[in-house]
């Protein structure tokens, strides 16, 4: 995204503010300084100083993606699922196995309310990250409410969540509605470490990643 700013914003102090509040408050020194150097202007002494007396953040991320039209996500295409289980039972604990979970990179499940997704998933991924330690879950939900379900159901099995209105923790459980989903910060090398649970309205979850 910085590469696709204005030479300006290396130029106009006020506006060469604005990115240092914005990755001030991502704790981003590194990218922000090596940008920085492709001004004239460039003082390491005074970027230090400057970095270390920035204290109120008043500008974030979303600015950045909004000036330069960034597209963080690419287009997810539609695709043909061929089901390869059919729901005979009222209950998904009685379809899902644990070698559904232990065999597949990718479930979809489709039920109605009431058929235990929730229940089952817990209860399969508590046997699964029990058994592969290094997997966290990270689980993603539409609407507040669910949070206080989900935190309850998988602590039914062990599952201790980090909910997202406390501080986001690495490698631990986090569960987090997708209009905060940046706060959890998890960097590329560690995100093949997380199982990633969208649970309930699938399509509004990725419409609203896409948008």
């Amino acid at each position: 995204m910085l590469n696709e700013l204005d030479n300006e914003y290396l130029t106009n102090y006020n506006k060469w503010s604005i990115i240092t509040n914005i990755f001030k408050g991502i704790n981003k020194f590194e990218i922000w300084d090596e940008w920085s150097k492709k001004s004239d202007k460039y003082s390491q002494q005074k970027n230090n100083t400057i970095w270390n007396s920035t204290r109120i953040i008043k500008f974030n991320i979303g600015y950045l993606i909004n000036i330069t039209h960034y597209k963080l996500f690419k287009k997810i295409e539609e695709y043909n699922i061929k089901p390869n289980k059919t729901m005979k039972s009222k209950y998904l604990s009685n379809i899902l196995t644990y070698d559904d979970i232990r065999l597949n990179d990718n479930i979809i499940i489709e039920s109605c309310t009431g058929t235990g997704k929730t229940t089952a998933i817990s209860k399969y991924l508590e046997q699964y990250t029990k058994k592969n330690p290094k997997y966290k879950i990270l689980s993603i939900i539409d609407r507040v409410t669910l949070a206080d379900q989900h935190i309850k159901s998988f602590k039914d099995h062990n599952i201790k969540f980090n909910d997202y209105r406390n501080k986001f923790i690495c490698n631990e459980n986090y569960i987090v509605c997708i209009n905060s989903l940046l706060t959890a910060k998890i960097e590329n090398e560690d995100i093949s470490n997380y199982i990633i649970y969208i649970d309930e309205d699938l399509k509004n979850i990725l419409h609203i990643i896409q948008h």
